[in-house]
């Protein structure tokens, strides 16, 4: 590194000096030369380092499941078999029921399934977030246990 930099000083004094084109030339070709050998020496494995660090953090899978308020048992059980599946995969689950029109009505209904759901899935993961109503949706998020 030490010998790049003298040779493009000297290239740089030559230039100055000017003794001709040619030494502006080999100036240019000096810069390019000494800026290839930073890129490798200290560019280059920051950005390594960087993508190593990018490849080993987790990404959080958030799958979600839409109920009605007055969902029927099979579809009930056909969603609770996918969401024990997503908890097993490690993603969390964002559940929620959603009343369309005059259905608001029935929001006992909705946190009552949601509970429901909750509870059916105690063993796979824990609750994050309670039942909180949020304009049409009432939401509840929950969390794959640790293994």
């Amino acid at each position: 590194m030490e010998s790049i930099l003298l040779m493009a000083q000297s290239a740089s004094n030559s230039a100055a000096s000017g003794t001709g084109t040619n030494s502006s030339v080999s100036f240019i070709i000096m810069m390019v030369v000494l800026f290839g050998v930073m890129y490798f020496m200290m560019i280059r494995p920051q950005k390594k380092r960087q993508k190593e660090q990018k490849a080993k953090s987790t990404k959080i899978v958030v799958k979600e499941i839409r109920f009605g308020p007055q969902t029927d048992d099979h579809d009930y059980n056909f969603k609770l078999k996918h969401a024990i599946g997503f908890l097993n995969e490690g993603a969390k689950v964002k559940a929620y029921v959603f009343f369309k029109g005059r259905s608001i009505l029935f929001k006992e209904q909705g946190e009552v399934l949601l509970l429901r759901f909750a509870n059916d899935l105690e063993d796979y993961g824990k609750v994050e977030m309670m039942p909180v109503l949020e304009g049409k949706r009432m939401i509840i998020m929950i969390s794959p246990k640790k293994k």
